[in-house]
C-alpha cells in the first residue's frame, strides 16, 4: 500500500492508497486549488438572481463559441450557416447514438484523447456513453461534490466516508 500526503491550502488530504491507478485518480481530482474552487462554489451559493443570469449567459457564450470553434462535429455544422450559433435554439440535438457512431468528431481539438480523464455513464437508460474530460473538469466536479454534499453534511475533506457506486468491469 502506498501512502501519500498532500497538503492543499487548508485541506490536507491523507489517503492510502492501495494502486497506481488510485494514485492517478488521487492527482486528477484534487491539488492546490481546490480550496479556492470550494470556496468559489460556496460564495455563488449568495448570489441574486441577476448574478446568476449573467454567470450562466457568460457560461453558456464561451462553450457555445468553444464548441463552434475547436469541436469537428459543430464545425461542420456551422460551415456556411447564416443563422447566429449564439442562440441554443440554433444548434442541433444530438443522440447518444450520434456521439456513439462519431465519437472522435466532438473531441475539442485543443486536447489530445490520451491526455484526458476517460469516465462513462452507467447506460441506465440501455446505451452507455463515454465521456473524456480534461483535469481542470475533474478537479471541478470533486470540489463541487465537496462543496454541495460532503460539507452540507458536516464531512470534512479528510474525514472517512463512502458512497455506493459501480465500476464497469468487462
Amino acid at each position: 500500500m502506498i501512502k501519500t500526503i498532500y497538503n492543499i491550502a487548508p485541506y490536507s488530504i491523507k489517503c492510502a492508497i492501495a494502486s497506481v491507478y488510485g494514485f492517478y485518480l488521487d492527482h486528477v481530482r484534487y491539488d492546490d486549488s481546490l480550496r479556492k474552487r470550494v470556496d468559489q462554489y460556496l460564495e455563488r451559493e449568495t448570489w441574486t438572481e441577476n448574478q446568476w443570469n449573467s454567470w450562466q449567459q457568460d457560461s453558456l457564450q464561451r462553450t457555445l463559441f468553444y464548441a463552434r470553434k475547436y469541436v469537428p462535429f459543430y464545425k461542420n455544422y456551422w460551415r456556411g450557416k447564416t443563422k447566429s450559433y449564439e442562440q441554443i435554439e440554433n444548434w442541433p440535438i444530438i443522440t447518444k447514438k450520434i456521439i456513439n457512431e462519431n465519437p472522435d468528431l466532438f473531441f475539442d481539438e485543443r486536447f489530445k484523447k490520451n491526455k484526458l480523464y476517460h469516465d462513462h455513464t452507467s447506460g441506465t437508460t440501455g446505451t452507455p456513453i463515454d465521456i473524456y474530460l480534461d483535469h481542470d473538469s475533474v478537479k471541478e466536479q470533486y470540489a463541487l461534490f465537496e462543496a454541495r454534499v460532503k460539507l452540507k453534511y458536516n464531512l470534512q475533506f479528510n474525514d472517512i466516508w463512502a458512497i455506493i457506486g459501480t465500476q464497469r468491469v468487462t
